[in-house]
């Protein structure tokens, strides 16, 4: 699912216009983007937690120089999602498995 399916669907569930959706959308991603880029932890209840980590420096092999290089410490995104969510895709998966296996047959002959 993209942007613009997610804002159908919203607006099909809501009777909110797909125009007000798109804003309200992408007024969400920004207020979210700006307090993660400040250094805070944005938690969505029963989805889950978007945060900075900082990874330490750490000596890396350079494969076309055959050297052992310094690298920098370095910040990324994390997305932890909660226990609800993982569950709740987790059961599906399950499902999804479940009926594959029972709609293969294998005969040995």
């Amino acid at each position: 699912m993209n942007k613009t399916e997610l804002i159908k669907e919203i607006s099909r569930l809501t009777g909110v216009s797909s125009k007000k959706t798109s804003r309200i959308i992408d007024s969400l991603l920004k207020i979210i983007t700006e307090s993660v880029k400040e250094g805070d932890k944005v938690s969505l209840h029963r989805f889950g937690a978007f945060h900075i980590t900082t990874n330490a420096s750490r000596l890396a092999y350079n494969i076309s120089t055959g050297s052992v290089e310094s690298r920098p410490v370095t910040k990324r995104l994390k997305f932890e999602p909660s226990k609800d969510f993982k569950k709740s895709v987790n059961e599906k998966a399950q499902k999804i498995v479940t009926t594959i296996n029972e709609s293969i047959k294998i005969e040995y002959g």
